[in-house]
């Protein structure tokens, strides 16, 4: 980087004369070298920063505001200056210079702040809201109704600023707040929406009591947005929302019922018990969410809703048995070991291919004590004719390596020949490791059925080609 000499009165005066060049680059080289110069020659150095605050290249301003932060204290009364009566370009500069100085240099700015939050231009109200939003919360507190009358201005823009400063600001002086920043949860403008949501969460505990209202409010962005921001609030009465969000799983819109599963779920142990007892609800939307999100808190925390998952292994739905089946499969080994034997019921007997292809999968990630009945089971839907299910109970034996090779060897003397066909094709898929299945595929080539013997045949061939190239291991 370029070092400028400014050691002498003279120098800075070249570097001020370089901010009128014509060249943008030019002028922001000469904002930096300014910047850098420190306190013996600040007092000339402030004043044309500050006009260049109002730079026609943003490029150039940009460099002016972080130029003046580096000087603190001493800007702060010309800046303070500015904010009643320079352009609006400086205005806005000016707000954020102060702004990012912050609490407690720029503290004798603030009032001067407030006043321009009535500004005529837009961007200047805008740059105010933000600045004003940095301070201490005790520096702002007569600043926060301009604030809350920012929040219906013509400006989208602005209300933004102000909703997301009031959250920043908090909960001193939010009580005023919170019912106007409820209010913009249904304003026109998604980003201003999103501001107010995001500033109730801030806020936390003091806005719980008016979000839990709003779960009832006739619009679903509100309800959906209040579901949202009342999972993410950290309050010590957080086992009190609990209940509210369980009645949401019943709200006549998805997004509503999703967004409430979704809070549930950030909670964690405390929404347990209450799942659980959705799991037996009438309506099977909301035993779904309830199986879903069991799943999604998952091990340890979930461990408990294990034997309730059992159950409704057989529900009459089979939206809830798939999600039930996914959710055991998330809770896992060892916790939800118990559910192997009813995860075979439902891959051997399931009426629906996704139930039986989900639990195929499962089945690899929930170890039993005891893995060769997982296999047989395994091996025997291998021919299962549904999309998904072969290739699922296929995908899952491999990962059982060895104790697969002995079941299949077994499985190639089955009266079905359509499951002695799969485990001749599924213990080629082992390589090298199937060696020892080749004596049992050779008396294969003797089955009275066609397709048996060709599948034993092209199985041996590549067995023994896995087995010369060196792939794979010794069974164990």
């Amino acid at each position: 980087m370029q070092q400028h000499d400014l050691s002498s009165p003279a120098a800075v005066h070249e570097q001020i004369v370089r901010l009128r060049d014509f060249d943008p680059s030019i002028r922001r080289r000469a904002v930096v070298a300014l910047g850098d110069i420190g306190s013996p020659f600040a007092d000339s150095a402030i004043p044309p920063l500050i006009i260049t605050l109002g730079d026609r290249s943003e490029y150039v301003r940009h460099a002016a505001v972080e130029a003046l932060v580096q000087f603190g204290a001493p800007v702060v009364p010309k800046l303070v200056i500015c904010l009643r009566n320079a352009k609006p370009a400086v205005k806005c500069g000016a707000a954020d210079v102060l702004g990012r100085i912050g609490s407690p240099i720029a503290d004798a700015a603030v009032p001067a702040l407030i006043s321009c939050l009535r500004d005529r231009f837009n961007r200047v109200r805008e740059a105010a809201t933000v600045s004003v939003g940095r301070f201490e919360a005790s520096m702002v507190e007569q600043a926060v109704p301009e604030l809350i009358a920012c929040l219906n201005d013509g400006s989208s823009v602005v209300q933004q600023k102000a909703a997301e400063s009031l959250g920043r600001i908090g909960s001193p002086f939010s009580d005023a707040a919170i019912q106007s920043l409820i209010t913009c949860l249904r304003d026109q403008s998604e980003d201003v929406r999103d501001a107010a949501a995001e500033s109730l969460v801030r806020i936390g505990a003091p806005a719980v009591s008016e979000l839990i209202a709003c779960l009832r409010h006739t619009d679903i962005d509100v309800r959906t947005r209040a579901a949202k921001s009342l999972g993410r609030i950290e309050s010590p009465i957080v086992d009190a929302l609990v209940p509210f969000l369980i009645a949401c799983l019943r709200d006549q819109s998805d997004q509503v019922r999703d967004t409430a599963a979704e809070s549930l779920v950030r909670i964690g142990a405390l929404s347990v018990p209450e799942f659980v007892s959705c799991l037996h609800d009438v309506d099977f939307g909301v035993r779904r969410r309830a199986a879903e999100s069991l799943g999604r808190i998952g091990s340890p925390i979930a461990d408990a809703a294990v034997p309730a998952l059992i159950t409704c292994l057989g529900d009459q739905h089979w939206e809830v048995r798939r999600r039930v089946v996914k959710s055991l499969s998330q809770i896992g080994s060892p916790a939800a070991a118990p559910s192997v034997p009813g995860l075979i019921t439902r891959l051997r007997g399931d009426a629906d291919p996704g139930v039986r292809s989900s639990a195929a999968e499962a089945l690899g990630r929930i170890r039993s004590p005891n893995p060769v009945t997982t296999v047989d089971a395994l091996i025997d839907c291998l021919p299962d004719p549904a999309p998904g299910v072969g290739q699922a109970c296929a995908s899952t034996l491999r990962s059982f390596r060895s104790v697969a090779v002995r079941a299949l060897i077994n499985k190639l003397r089955d009266p079905s020949a359509d499951i002695r066909e799969a485990s001749a094709f599924m213990v080629s898929t082992f390589g090298a490791v199937a060696g020892i299945a080749i004596p049992h595929l050779d008396d294969c080539l003797h089955d009275p059925v066609q397709s048996v013997r060709d599948t034993a045949a092209r199985a041996i061939i590549q067995i023994e080609a896995a087995t010369r190239q060196g792939g794979g291991g010794a069974p164990q």
